[in-house]
C-alpha cells in the first residue's frame, strides 16, 4: 500500500512539474540567471584568473542556493496544496540512487534534481546559457541576411529559435 502511496505522490510531482505553476517562475529563474554560467578552458594558470574565477563560483554557489529555494517553496506549496505528507513529497523529490541518464532528457526533472546538487545545477544552466547565445546568434544572422530562414534546415537550429 505505501508503495502505491509513493507511486500516486510521484505522479503529482511529475505532473506538477510539467505545469505552467512550476514552469514559469523556473524558466524566469534560469533565463535571469544563466550568463554567469560558462563553459570554460580550464588550461589557463593564471593567479589573477583562478582568483576571478574563485568569485564566480562564489556566485554561481549563490544562485544555487536562490535556485534550491525557489524550488523548495514550488514543492511546499504542492504539497500545501494538496495537504501531502511533507516527508513523501520530499522523498518524491529526491534524485533517484540509480539516475538515469534518460530522466535528465526530460527537461522538467533535470529541474527539479538540479536543486539537490551542485554540479548538475552547472551543467543545466551552462546549457540553457549555450542555447541562449546560440539563439541571439542565429537571430543576428537572420536579421543581418547572412543566412536565409530557408537555409538554417537542422531541425535543432531552428527549434532554437
Amino acid at each position: 500500500m505505501a508503495s502505491g502511496t509513493d507511486n500516486w505522490i510521484a505522479d503529482t510531482v511529475g505532473d506538477f512539474i510539467h505545469s505552467p505553476i512550476w514552469s514559469a517562475p523556473v524558466r524566469t529563474f534560469i533565463n535571469a540567471n544563466c550568463l554567469i554560467f560558462e563553459y570554460d578552458d580550464d588550461d589557463d594558470n593564471d593567479t589573477n584568473e583562478s582568483n576571478e574565477k574563485l568569485v564566480i563560483l562564489e556566485e554561481q554557489k549563490n544562485i544555487f542556493t536562490k535556485y534550491q529555494r525557489l524550488v523548495d517553496a514550488l514543492v511546499t506549496s504542492l504539497g500545501k496544496d494538496l495537504d501531502l505528507d511533507r516527508n513523501e513529497v520530499t522523498k518524491a523529490c529526491q534524485i533517484p540512487v540509480s539516475l538515469d541518464e534518460s530522466i535528465l532528457s526530460d527537461e522538467r526533472y533535470e529541474q527539479l534534481y538540479s536543486a539537490r546538487d551542485f554540479e548538475l545545477f552547472q551543467n543545466m544552466m551552462r546549457k540553457r546559457n549555450l542555447i541562449l547565445q546560440l539563439q541571439a546568434l542565429i537571430s543576428l544572422q537572420l536579421q543581418w541576411g547572412l543566412i536565409k530562414p530557408g537555409d538554417t534546415r537542422d531541425d535543432l537550429i531552428v527549434s532554437l529559435l
